[in-house]
């Protein structure tokens, strides 16, 4: 299953729905992404998405902004879970991340999605704080997050040094 890497992305429609699919697929309202959000992020000129496809179906993606080091979202199908697809993206993700020089990877998980938490806390992840308004708020000025529905949900910042 190879992966396609892509920067500042001006995906097509079909692109953005099956994003939006998976996404829906891994996460339940109201904190999966619309089509806004993914054009949000993927317009991002430091965008860069991970896709893994199984013939021309969509497994799985890594969402992130390498300004910043902020893993956006990493989504895998159902299906497809608990074959390593999530690490290898996470992993190619940090190594994109490492090419420019940035310093940490940050990531805002839910506190109820405890796969992830642990997947995360197994990479040398370090909880941080609490979202609050006021964070979201600061991240939304500075174009590091989408005031999208996902942010309503109680997370914490996890982050990750990279040596």
């Amino acid at each position: 299953m190879p992966w396609i890497r892509d920067e500042c992305m001006n995906l097509s429609k079909k692109e953005i729905k099956e994003l939006v699919e998976l996404d829906a697929r891994c996460f339940d309202p109201p904190i999966n992404y619309s089509s806004r959000d993914i054009k949000f992020y993927t317009l991002h000129p430091e965008a860069i998405l991970l896709r893994e496809y199984e013939k021309k179906t969509l497994i799985a993606y890594c969402l992130g902004n390498a300004k910043d080091g902020n893993i956006i979202t990493i989504d895998v199908h159902p299906l497809y879970r608990r074959r390593g697809l999530g690490r290898r993206l996470l992993v190619q993700m940090l190594r994109e991340f490492r090419a420019r020089n940035i310093a940490q990877a940050i990531s805002q998980i839910a506190l109820d999605n405890l796969p992830l938490s642990s997947f995360i806390k197994a990479w040398d992840f370090k909880s941080g704080i609490s979202f609050t308004d006021i964070i979201r708020t600061a991240l939304q000025r500075m174009s590091l997050c989408s005031p999208c529905r996902r942010s309503k949900v109680n997370t914490s910042l996890q982050v990750v040094r990279m040596s």
